[in-house]
C-alpha cells in the first residue's frame, strides 16, 4: 500500500501525468454527466472512462428518470477517454425468438 501511495505523490508532484483523470474535473466514479450542449447522457466508471447510453430505452433500463445528472463543459468531457457503449440492463425485458417457442 505505501508504495501505491509513494508513486501516486511521485506522479502528482512530478506532473504532467493525472493518476486519474477525472481529478481534474472532481468526478466519483457511478456519475451521469453530459454537456449543456448536448442530449447524450454518460456514465462515469470505475475504469475513468466514460460510457454512453446509445438511446433512452437503453438509459431507462438502469435509471427512472433523468435526475442527478451532472453537467460538465465540453473541454472537460474531451479529458475523458470514451469507453465501451452501456447495454441494454439484463432482466429488464422479455425476448421471444420467432423460431424459437423459449422465453429469454
Amino acid at each position: 500500500m505505501r508504495k501505491i501511495v509513494l508513486f501516486l505523490t511521485v506522479c502528482l508532484l512530478v506532473g504532467g501525468f493525472t493518476p486519474f483523470s477525472a481529478l481534474a474535473i472532481d468526478l466519483v466514479p457511478g456519475t451521469l454527466i453530459k454537456t449543456s450542449s448536448s442530449s447524450s447522457v454518460y456514465y462515469y466508471g470505475y475504469d475513468g472512462k466514460r460510457h454512453s447510453f446509445p438511446n433512452e430505452k437503453i438509459y431507462f433500463s438502469w435509471y427512472k428518470d433523468f435526475n442527478n445528472i451532472r453537467t460538465v463543459t465540453n473541454s472537460q468531457l474531451s479529458e475523458l477517454s470514451l469507453g465501451q457503449n452501456i447495454k441494454l440492463r439484463p432482466g429488464t425485458y422479455l425476448m421471444k425468438l420467432i423460431s424459437d417457442p423459449k422465453v429469454y
